[in-house]
């Protein structure tokens, strides 16, 4: 900052959005459309140093680091994997997350694993930046926006019985123990 001059941390001719850096403050893991237009999930030093690792193989957006910058999660906005997102709100989708090692320069992620089905919302937007979830310091918690089914009626996509919409109005759910759940 001594020169004050801004200079471009990443620039490609790919979109690359939704920049998280770690707590630590040594990694900046990203969304990029940069294999095949489809978005993946980056990692790369930050602010600067060599290697770029992708994290997600089956699409991925919206990183977020645990605390102690040693598990990163994502959020999967398509039903399937390899499969295009869908814009818009629609049954399917995950969190996802990937325990990482990061040793100085070395970084090494692990296979990422799905955390929980959800509903996904997935809009278009233009100018700067909004969160789905948030992720607790331990990584234990998550608080996420989430669609439901209901019965508002649908749209010229769906039926009225299997409209998508917003969670009852003045409502909030709370899911909790949802880890040990996965043990089932």
């Amino acid at each position: 900052m001594e020169d004050k001059k801004a200079t471009p941390l990443i620039a490609t001719p790919f979109d690359e959005q939704h920049g998280q850096v770690s707590h630590d403050g040594k990694w900046i893991a990203y969304t990029s459309d940069s294999v095949g237009g489809r978005k993946e999930i980056f990692v790369q030093p930050f602010p600067t140093g060599p290697g770029r690792y992708q994290i997600s193989f089956h699409g991925g957006d919206w990183p977020r680091w645990r605390r102690d910058s040693k598990e990163l999660f994502f959020h999967f906005i398509a039903p399937n994997p390899d499969v295009p997102a869908i814009i818009g709100a629609f049954p399917g989708g995950s969190l996802a997350s990937a325990m990482v090692s990061a040793s100085g320069a070395a970084f090494e992620p692990s296979s990422p694993k799905e955390i929980v089905r959800i509903n996904t919302v997935n809009y278009s937007h233009s100018g700067g930046d909004y969160q789905t979830y948030a992720v607790s310091a331990d990584g234990k918690n998550i608080l996420m926006v989430q669609f439901v089914p209901n019965a508002f009626g649908g749209n010229a996509n769906q039926g009225a019985g299997d409209a998508v919409g917003p969670d009852p109005p003045l409502s909030i759910t709370v899911a909790m123990n949802w880890a040990s759940s996965l043990k089932k």
